[in-house]
């Protein structure tokens, strides 16, 4: 506080105020100064205002409820409209790999035995397929059928207020659907069961590593055949292709490796179990990039089949999903990369290999010609020897010839410069005399207009001095 404010803090006592205090303290609560105060006037707007609040803020919570309903509804007829795309698009890539399935069957099966017990064994499980149908699921549509049929003869029985039939037993009913809901309950758990045991074993099997091995071989294996079987008749040529190949094997091997580490630690962080992952992949795979709102709706549907995964774990496994994709789309990029490469490493090796044969070839030729050379030129060495004498005479001869002529020609120019000089001076002359001519005729053309101008003065004042005398 500062002593501009202490100043106005403090009050002055004025002395004429006090008998006006002394007045108020003797009347007490019935001074005219105050006005008595209602409660229960107080109390009844007190509760009208929270009430008017309460309606406020129920008509605030069904706006909330019906916007969220609303909502809802919007993203289940999205999830709807990605559903149908998605099971359009399944049930023809089924049908498209059902149908190329039976072709490669049915043209395999006439030279292998194995596709022909495939064949076979496709049959059997398709009877085993309609026999499970037989006893499991058209019972359960044929009672499902009847009990909507009880159902509407009931409401048709109710509506015309008559009394129901005596076979209709409800607890019977109840008891016959309760049946039916274990028997498929007992039959649904062995089936998984059953699912559960094949997969494990399939996964025993350990196929796809067995296939990314197989894929490595092929992309990293050995040195091609076709790179050592090419004849070349250079050794260290052919030592460093190989050894560049070699390099080069090591330098991507070293980047696969690289990518397969950070592939383990990415998995290695990841919590969740095959299931969830693969619900989470199938989920999010079901949404095209170029959807609009794409997240909202996987995240939106990952959130419903996976009710105990938080949001917070969702977009952390969506990051660490994407980290995945990331890694598979690099290894994929680089095994292309490494297939173009070597392709056309094979191909540049077998244009250099070719390059170098050929070289070699040429080389061979020369050192066979080489000495066919060296007879002939010795040969030529005598003949070049008496040409050179006879070039040098003619030289000799053509420089006499060329200074001759040069000094003619300067001859011929001195000459000339001469005669145009006395043709520019007798040019001259005619154009001084000219002018000479034409300067002479101009005086006395002056001369002559002088004469006449003073001729005619003279004819005037004769003329005025006539005028006078009249």
């Amino acid at each position: 506080m500062t002593g501009r404010d202490v100043r106005s803090f403090i009050t002055t006592n004025r002395s004429r105020d006090n008998g006006d205090l002394v007045v108020r303290m003797k009347n007490g609560f019935g001074s005219s100064k105050y006005r008595p105060v209602d409660y229960q006037q107080l109390h009844a707007l007190t509760e009208a205002k929270k009430l008017a609040s309460s309606s406020i803020q129920l008509k605030v919570k069904k706006i909330q409820h019906a916007s969220k309903v609303t909502k809802e509804q919007t993203l289940c007829k999205q999830h709807s409209q990605v559903w149908w795309k998605e099971n359009k698009r399944l049930s023809e890539s089924r049908d498209k790999a059902e149908l190329q399935l039976q072709v490669f069957l049915e043209d395999k099966s006439k030279t292998c035995q194995f596709f022909e017990e495939m064949e076979a064994f496709e049959q059997q499980l398709s009877e085993e397929r309609d026999e499970y149908k037989a006893c499991t699921i058209h019972p359960i549509w044929q009672l499902r059928d009847d009990l909507k049929h009880r159902i509407c003869q009931l409401q048709h029985q109710s509506s015309l207020q008559s009394p129901m039939e005596n076979d209709f037993d409800p607890a019977n009913i109840m008891k016959q659907v309760e049946s039916v809901k274990s028997q498929q309950k007992a039959l649904i758990e062995k089936l998984t069961e059953e699912q559960r045991a094949i997969e494990n074993e399939l996964s025993q099997c350990d196929l796809q590593e067995c296939v990314d091995s197989e894929e490595m071989r092929c992309h990293f294996g050995e040195v091609p055949a076709v790179l050592l079987e090419l004849y070349c008749p250079y050794p260290e040529l052919k030592t460093s292709i190989l050894t560049e190949y070699q390099q080069l094997v090591g330098l991507y091997q070293s980047k696969v490796e690289e990518l397969d580490r950070e592939r383990e630690d990415i998995d290695r962080d990841c919590k969740w179990s095959k299931e969830d992952h693969w619900i989470f992949q199938t989920i999010v795979s079901q949404y095209p990039s170029d959807l609009p709102n794409r997240r909202t709706l996987y995240l939106d549907m990952l959130s419903k089949h996976l009710p105990c995964k938080p949001r917070q774990e969702l977009v952390s496994h969506e990051k660490m999903w994407d980290l995945h994709r990331f890694n598979k789309d690099q290894r994929n990029a680089l095994t292309e990369s490494w297939t173009r490469y070597k392709k056309d490493f094979l191909i540049k090796a077998a244009m250099t290999i070719a390059e170098a044969c050929s070289v070699y070839e040429i080389e061979l030729i020369v050192a066979h010609d080489r000495r066919r050379q060296q007879e002939i030129c010795s040969e030529l060495k005598e003949k070049v020897m008496q040409w050179r004498i006879h070039q040098e005479e003619a030289a000799r001869l053509e420089s006499a010839i060329a200074a001759r002529r040069q000094r003619e020609e300067e001859q011929q120019e001195t000459q000339r410069r001469e005669k145009e000089k006395l043709q520019r001076a007798n040019e001259r002359q005619k154009i001084q005399k000219y002018k000479t001519e034409k300067q002479q005729a101009w005086e006395e053309q002056q001369r002559r207009d002088l004469q006449r101008l003073e001729q005619l003065k003279k004819v005037m004042a004769q003329q005025a001095e006539k005028d006078r005398e009249r």
